[in-house]
């Protein structure tokens, strides 16, 4: 009786070892199918560009070009790049002693990349301080002059764009705001 216990048990243990086989077999290739399935439909990850925005920042009076400052920063698409130049003046404050303020010029620029166009964030600020002779101030406080741009263009890569002009409303002086957008890598 033995004899056939033990057979029957490996019988009845390889019936049920051979299905759970199968299935798992059949759930792995199944689930491989799946994975390849899925990595053909996902979005290729686009490579990193790189861009140069060269500025062009001119002060123009009646239609004639008194100064230009040039200014070139690297980013990355969807990346922030800043540019700070400039200087501290110092401001006497009575009791307080000596404060500084901040004078030159500020940019902030960021690439992005939709659809077929290429978009150009701009945040430019310039600060100055105005020349005794014309400040009329009857202190010796410095004055200060600012002017400041945040501008969304579309633009058009290599080529020079105007995005953005303003008076100066203390003068009969235009700034002009120019850039040129190049894609490096």
């Amino acid at each position: 009786m033995r004899r056939m216990i033990l057979p029957g048990l490996v019988l009845a243990f390889l019936g049920t070892l051979i299905p759970a086989l199968s299935i798992s077999a059949a759930g792995q290739e199944a689930s491989s199918e799946k994975s390849e399935k899925e990595a053909k439909s996902a979005p290729a990850t686009k490579p990193v560009a790189v861009y140069r925005v060269d500025y062009a920042i001119r002060e123009l009076e009646d239609g004639k070009v008194l100064n230009t400052r040039k200014y070139m920063l690297m980013t990355e698409s969807q990346g922030w790049a800043r540019s700070r130049v400039g200087s501290r003046v110092p401001i006497l404050g009575g009791e307080k002693g000596v404060n500084y303020q901040d004078v030159g010029m500020n940019i902030d620029c960021r690439v992005r990349e939709r659809d077929d166009m290429i978009l150009l964030d701009t945040n430019v600020e310039t600060s100055s301080v105005v020349p005794k002779e014309e400040s009329r101030a009857a202190d010796l406080a410095p004055v200060f002059r600012r002017l400041s741009s945040n501008v969304t263009a579309a633009v058009s890569l290599g080529k020079p764009s105007i995005i953005g002009s303003m008076d100066d409303v203390t003068s009969n002086h235009r700034f002009e705001i120019e850039v040129t957008v190049t894609q490096v890598k």
